[in-house]
């Protein structure tokens, strides 16, 4: 199925990219002026969701959006929200400019926002002579984003996923069983490590926490 809805859409729209007269237009409306000389490229990386730098003499942005057919647990207007949720909150996130719905502006859904300057390649962060300052400040700086991120109220991301039952670990762990059981492959230590973690789920929680789910180097 998925393969089919990028069939219909690469025939639809005749690219995999995002149209970029269509960005061209959003970046308008949010002010920007000579954009004559815009230009798009793809990042590599991001297995679920593209990413491209769209450029304009000094000016950057990051556009982030759906491959054509692709499918989600959580809708890309999500991520906008809770991105833009976490900014409020004090979190070190990058400012949310635009979100334009599947159809729109941006061919698939997708979101702009502006562009942080910075390395994120983990390796180079994490060997290179040139970042070892940075390092020595970096767990603290890990640990102030985890704690910003956690006091966040998810009832305020509008369409953020709530876990069934009271108990969200063994919810989480009935949620990658069912797609364990949808795929039909045998994952054996995929079934082995949710097993035991259902075995050994902590206590559930007072209150729902916003919680990073790929927070890492």
């Amino acid at each position: 199925a998925i393969e089919a809805a990028n069939q219909n859409d690469l025939s639809e729209r005749g690219s995999a990219e995002p149209p970029i007269d269509g960005v061209r237009e959003v970046l308008t409306e949010l002010g920007h002026g000579d954009l004559a000389e815009l230009t798009m490229r793809a990042i590599p990386g991001g297995a679920s969701r593209q990413v491209f730098i769209v450029e304009s003499g000094r000016d950057r942005w990051v556009l982030r959006r759906d491959p054509p057919g692709a499918q989600s647990f959580v809708p890309l207007e999500v991520e906008y929200r809770a991105i833009a949720a976490a900014r409020e909150a004090g979190v070190a996130a990058p400012p949310t400019l635009r979100f334009e719905a599947a159809g729109g502006r941006f061919g698939t859904a997708g979101f702009l926002m502006d562009h942080v300057e910075g390395e994120s390649v983990a390796p180079r962060v994490l060997r290179r002579d040139e970042y070892a300052s940075a390092r020595e400040g970096l767990p603290a700086q890990l640990a102030e984003a985890l704690a910003r991120i956690h006091a966040v109220d998810p009832a305020i991301v509008e369409g953020l996923p709530a876990p069934e039952g009271p108990d969200p670990a063994l919810a989480a762990c009935a949620l990658w069983e069912s797609e364990l059981d949808r795929i039909g492959e045998p994952l054996p230590a995929t079934e082995a490590g949710l097993r035991w973690l259902r075995l050994n789920a902590p206590p559930p929680p007072d209150r729902p926490t916003f919680v990073h789910g790929d927070f890492r180097l």
